[in-house]
C-alpha cells in the first residue's frame, strides 16, 4: 500500500465544453487495472483510479456504471476532440459531443449477400453514426460513452447523460501515416463495454475497501 500522501499523477475535472472552463486538479492516490482477459488487446484494458479527495462540486457530475446494456437503436453519446462534419477541424479547441445508435450487429447486414450476419461481441458496443461524418479522434481514447436520460428544464426536454456505458478505444496505428501524423478523424465505431465488466470492477473496489478496513 502506498503512503497516503503519494500521488501518481493528476487528473483534471471540470467543464471542457468552452475555452473559459473551470477545471480542478485531483491527485490520483492509487491505480488499478481490472482483471485482464488474454483475448483482449491493450486498447480494451480498464484502469480504475481513486482520487485523494472526493469530487463534491455539483457541477462536476459523476456517472454511475450502467447496470443494463442499451437496446438496439438506443441513443448513446461521447465527448472528445473528434469530428462531426467533413469541414470541421480535426482538433477543435474544446470538447464536442457526438451521438451514435446502438447496433447488435458488428457491421451492416445485407440479406442474401451477407451470410451469416456478424453479431457484436458482448464485450464491445457496436454502433451506427447518427451523422455520417461523425468520428472519434486520436486524443479521444478513454473518453466516456454514456446512455441518456430525459430531463425537463423550464418546460423544455433535454437529453442528459444517465450512466457510464463504455469508453472510446484507442485509434488503430493504421490511421497514422509513416511520419506519425494523423490522416484524419476516422476513429472506430466500436467502443469498450464497461457495463459488461461491471461485476469485475465492483469486485476490485470491494477487495480494495476490505483491505483498507483490515489495515485500519
Amino acid at each position: 500500500m502506498k503512503n497516503a500522501t503519494e500521488v501518481d499523477f493528476f487528473v483534471e475535472v471540470g467543464d471542457f465544453s468552452s475555452l473559459t472552463h473551470r477545471v480542478h486538479a485531483f491527485g490520483i492516490k492509487t491505480l488499478y487495472i481490472s482483471q485482464r482477459d488474454q483475448s483482449r488487446t491493450t486498447d480494451s484494458w480498464i484502469a480504475l483510479m481513486r482520487t485523494m479527495y472526493p469530487i463534491v462540486d455539483p457541477d462536476e457530475k459523476i456517472l454511475p456504471i450502467c447496470k443494463e446494456p442499451a437496446l438496439q437503436g438506443d441513443l448513446i453519446g461521447t465527448s472528445g476532440l473528434g469530428q462531426f462534419s467533413k469541414t470541421h477541424p480535426f482538433y477543435p479547441r474544446s470538447l464536442l459531443e457526438a451521438y451514435f445508435t446502438v447496433s447488435y450487429l458488428k457491421s451492416a447486414f445485407i440479406p442474401f449477400l451477407d451470410d451469416p450476419p456478424l453479431f457484436c461481441n458482448a464485450k464491445d458496443i457496436c454502433t451506427e453514426k447518427l451523422h455520417p461524418d461523425t468520428h472519434t479522434c486520436l486524443q479521444d481514447a478513454g473518453s466516456p460513452v454514456y446512455q441518456f436520460d430525459c430531463e425537463v428544464t423550464d418546460g423544455v426536454m433535454y437529453k442528459v447523460p444517465k450512466c457510464l456505458y463504455g469508453m472510446v478505444k484507442s485509434i488503430p496505428y493504421d490511421d497514422l501515416d509513416r511520419t506519425g501524423e494523423h490522416r484524419g478523424c476516422k476513429g472506430p465505431e466500436v467502443f469498450v463495454n464497461i457495463t459488461f465488466w461491471r461485476p469485475d470492477i465492483l469486485n476490485v473496489i470491494e477487495n480494495y475497501e476490505r483491505n483498507i478496513r483490515t489495515e485500519a
